[in-house]
Order: C-alpha cells, then sequence, then structure tokens
C-alpha cells in the first residue's frame, strides 16, 4: 500500500493480514483515506476501517497484544465497533458494515483497499467535526470543479444518511457559487427539514465509546 503519511501506516499492514485470515472484506476509511484524497497534507494518529463482518476478529487482534481492546455491541449482543489501541499508542477503530452504505464503501474501495474520495466525504458529512469539514474542503480543491468525482454517488448517499443540506451548503461553498450545481431541489427550511423522510429509514444512535468519547453511529429505524 502507498504510504499516505510518514509513520502509523506499517500498522495498516498488521490489520490487514488480520482481515485477509479472516478472509474480510476491509476498507481503510478516517483521517488516513482522507490523506489519500486531499489537496494539502494533514496528520493523524488514528486508524479507521470498515470490515464486511468480525468473524474471530476479537481473538486475532488479542494475539497483536494490544494495548486495549474493546468489542462495543448494541443492546440485542450485535457487534458494530471493535476499538483499541496498540502497543505502541495508536488507536483503530474497526467498524461492522451494517448498512447498505457501508457495503458501497466497500465495494468502491480501490486496489489498496482505500475508501474512495466520495466515501470519504460522506463520513465526514456525517461527523462534520472542524478536522472533517476541512477534509471535505480539501478533498474537493483537489477536484476543481469536481471533476472525477461520482456525484451521483455523493447525493444519493448524502441524501439516504440524511446529510444532503450538509453536502450542499459545503460544495456550493467551495464551488463559490452560493448554490450547488447538483442540487435539484431546494433544502426544506425549518422545523420540516427534521421531518423529511429518510428513503432507507436511517437513524443517528449516539452514545460514548470504550474510551469515553462520545460517538454517533447510523443504523436502521426500528419498525
Amino acid at each position: 500500500m502507498k504510504p499516505p503519511y510518514e509513520n502509523p501506516i506499517r500498522n495498516v499492514a498488521i490489520f490487514e493480514a488480520v482481515f485477509d485470515a479472516e478472509h474480510l472484506d476491509w476498507a481503510l476509511i478516517g483521517g488516513l483515506a482522507a490523506i489519500e484524497h486531499r489537496a494539502g497534507r494533514r496528520e493523524t494518529v488514528d486508524v479507521d476501517f470498515v470490515i464486511s463482518g468480525i468473524a474471530d476478529l476479537e481473538r486475532r487482534l488479542a494475539q497483536m497484544e494490544p494495548a486495549k481492546l474493546r468489542v462495543l455491541k448494541e443492546s440485542d449482543g450485535t457487534p458494530y465497533l471493535v476499538q483499541g489501541e496498540t502497543a505502541d499508542g495508536m488507536h483503530f477503530d474497526i467498524y461492522i458494515a451494517s448498512i447498505d452504505f457501508e457495503d458501497a464503501v466497500l465495494a468502491t474501495k480501490d486496489e489498496n483497499h482505500v475508501a474512495s474520495a466520495e466515501a470519504v466525504i460522506l463520513y465526514k458529512l456525517m461527523a462534520m467535526r472542524p478536522q472533517d469539514v476541512d477534509d471535505i474542503r480539501s478533498i474537493l480543491d483537489a477536484h476543481p470543479d469536481f471533476g472525477g468525482l461520482d456525484l451521483e454517488f455523493i447525493e444519493h448517499w448524502a441524501n439516504e444518511l440524511d446529510v444532503l443540506d450538509r453536502w450542499h451548503e459545503l460544495s456550493a461553498e467551495v464551488s463559490g457559487t452560493g448554490t450547488s450545481r447538483r442540487r435539484q431541489k431546494p433544502a426544506v427550511p425549518g422545523p420540516e427539514r427534521s421531518r423529511r423522510p429518510r428513503a432507507s429509514g436511517y437513524v443517528r444512535k449516539r452514545g460514548v465509546d470504550s474510551l469515553g468519547r462520545p460517538y454517533t453511529r447510523w443504523t436502521r429505524r426500528p419498525f
């Protein structure tokens, strides 16, 4: 794999061996994936993945003798996130694919298992922290006039994940148009926005992870 930056990328190969041993499909997401697609460089101390299942992953990760390791589960016992910290202090998040968007991320990764620029943008739209906004802007700067980006993919999944307004605002800001070229209908203002139906019934689930950090997880709405 081409190193996106100089140091902790060496750990990706360790995880790759673990995923391959369990015959799991996987993609690199998060800051390392963003670095692959940005116009400018930045650093990150974390490594993040999405994988197709969990299999016997916990046991294999434990063999790495990490400093921390925990499998987070839904109320019904379904695992959705493996978190930990390597012996040399690098934090890792491994998300278990559970929604169609994550399947699409796996299907559109490149030959080095790096998530596509479009997938990274969508993950960043969901998190929307200052560093996520900076990553989106830099990725769009690397694609002048959105060249090379699959805008239909972004629009479709942004709508599914209820972050379409965020995408329109940021893409318009970067393009300097004041309104997104791809917008096909105006954003719904005010309180009505929260009542806009989601095509696949996704909802945000918020909580605190094993390291005491708040997180937001997208999951299907219970019926």
